[in-house]
């Protein structure tokens, strides 16, 4: 029976030793594949964007006194501007409350004169009507008639 369970674990031992060895090259086999498109796209890339970074990179060696210069005066500017606003912000909400102020005011005037505009044109206009409406209705009573046209019952019966 040792014999046996000998065999048997020599058996099992190299069994997992040729599971094992079939891993490693498909390992081998999987690490080689990603090298070589590792390899590609480092090619592409050397191809191309390489020469780009170093145009870049030219690009701001030439420029960099010119950038400094740009970046100086907008910083001066920026100052400059802070400056007048801090100087004229107050001058310029005082001016517009002053003339929110005198806005309000000549609103006030124009709805006075209106309502005495409005008024002055009513009333005289009321006081003809009245006196329309009197003479018509002086007139109606003088000549027998209603205010709505239809005879008076005194001329109903005459006929």
């Amino acid at each position: 029976m040792d014999n046996t369970l000998l065999t048997v674990f020599v058996a099992a031992t190299a069994l997992g030793v040729l599971i094992q060895a079939g891993v490693l090259i498909a390992l081998f086999v999987a690490v080689r594949s990603a090298s070589a498109r590792m390899e590609a796209i480092s090619t592409r890339l050397e191809t191309s964007a390489l020469p780009a970074l170093e145009s870049a990179r030219t690009l701001l060696a030439e420029n960099r006194e010119k950038l400094n210069i740009i970046v100086n005066n907008l910083a001066d500017a920026t100052t400059t501007t802070r400056q007048f606003v801090e100087r004229t912000g107050p001058q310029l909400v005082d001016a517009l409350e002053r003339t929110i102020s005198q806005v309000n005011r000549t609103l006030e005037r124009i709805d006075h004169a209106s309502d005495s505009v409005h008024s002055a044109v009513t009333a005289p206009v009321r006081r003809i009507g009245g006196i329309v409406s009197g003479i018509a209705a002086t007139l109606g009573a003088l000549f027998m008639r209603r205010p709505d046209g239809r005879p008076s019952q005194s001329e109903d019966m005459f006929i």
